[in-house]
């Protein structure tokens, strides 16, 4: 009676199995017919015609921009100054950090690398109680020449910060626009200190528009602050001249035997004018650009004074040069032809047939 009742249960069992894969089949085999035209659907409609897909380009990006507007999100320039030195282990993170949010289209950065470390070193020979001052000669080594101009912008910008008391100087340390600062210790925030500079409750810079008026003059564009009040302020325009990248081999301190890359190394800064809160033209004469491992561009900063909050900025990359357009265009048919040998290759040699999978096992 046990063993009737049991054979029933199995049965009832059974045909529940069967009706459950039959709906799922059924399911899957509706799915697999319909989400090709659902997903078909959803897409954007791609136009043959150039003059229609901008347009359609033109409505999604202004449409994006509503939406960033909404949030506060604004495109303002956000100005990154890394203070960096060959002798800091952190500063090899730090310049990558910087190189990595360069890719940002309204980020300019800079890095002013500290060659000359001889103000910030304490050297102590020995082991000193608590309250114990070393020795004078012990203490500091002794400057003999003018401050490295990378240490004096970096002491200007941290006494901006403190105004009374010793002023302690940290490699590497990050300013943002001007009155933001991320040190050493601090690096893990870096990234939340970038994005937050991507709205307007933090980032009220203006941009600045450059151009080239010929291979050695920059025109220079500043904007008119909608903000200003009757009684216009002032502040001073600067230009700094970068170079793109800087590769140098270590040979003492903390990175002793390393080769080190610095990204947009500062080469120059100079002082061209004043800003009223105006719109206003400056023509600017510069040095033709040489090209190829001197290659860089410039960059204007507008400051109440040197080291303090960024009120407008902009960049311009280096006048193009016939060698490098050269180069270029030699490593564009350089690729191309190693494409085209690799597609020959793949062409003449099969690829390769795998084994068929073993017959699983049958179950008794």
């Amino acid at each position: 009676m046990i063993f009737s009742a049991f054979s029933g249960t199995i049965k009832q069992m059974t045909c529940f199995s069967i009706q459950k894969t039959l709906l799922f089949a059924g399911l899957t085999g509706a799915f697999l017919v319909f989400a090709p035209l659902l997903s078909h659907a959803q897409e954007t409609p791609k136009h043959a015609d150039p003059e229609v897909a901008a347009e359609i380009k033109k409505l999604e990006e202004e449409d994006q921009r509503k939406k960033d507007e909404a949030i506060g999100k604004v495109d303002s320039p956000i100005v990154i100054e890394l203070f960096t030195t060959a002798d800091c282990t952190a500063c090899v993170f730090s310049d990558r950090l910087m190189y990595d949010t360069m890719k940002d289209n309204n980020v300019i950065a800079l890095s002013c690398k500290i060659n000359d470390m001889s103000e910030l070193r304490t050297k102590f020979d020995g082991a000193y109680k608590a309250g114990e001052v070393p020795p004078e000669e012990d203490e500091v080594k002794k400057q003999t020449g003018p401050m490295d101009p990378c240490v004096f912008r970096l002491w200007a910008y941290r006494s901006s910060y403190f105004s009374s008391g010793d002023v302690r100087i940290t490699i590497p340390t990050f300013i943002f626009n001007g009155d933001e600062l991320v040190v050493g210790d601090d690096l893990r925030y870096y990234n939340t200190v970038f994005n937050s500079y991507h709205y307007a409750s933090m980032n009220k810079a203006l941009e600045v528009f450059m151009r080239w008026k010929d291979k050695d003059t920059i025109t220079i564009h500043l904007p008119e602050d909608p903000k200003a009040k009757k009684v216009k302020d002032s502040a001073s325009v600067w230009i700094v001249r970068y170079k793109d990248m800087i590769v140098e081999r270590v040979d003492s301190g903390l990175n002793k035997g390393r080769v080190l890359r610095f990204s947009n190394v500062i080469q120059d800064i100079k002082h061209i004018g004043k800003w009223h809160q105006q719109m206003r033209t400056i023509d600017v004469d510069v040095p033709v650009p040489q090209g190829g491992y001197e290659r860089g561009g410039y960059v204007v900063l507008v400051q109440e004074m040197m080291a303090q909050p960024v009120l407008a900025a902009g960049k311009l990359i280096d006048y193009p040069h016939p060698n490098d357009i050269k180069k270029k265009q030699e490593d564009i048919q350089k690729k191309s032809q190693q494409k085209k040998m690799m597609d020959e290759q793949r062409a003449i040699t099969p690829p390769p047939v795998k084994a068929p999978a073993p017959a699983p096992a049958a179950k008794e």
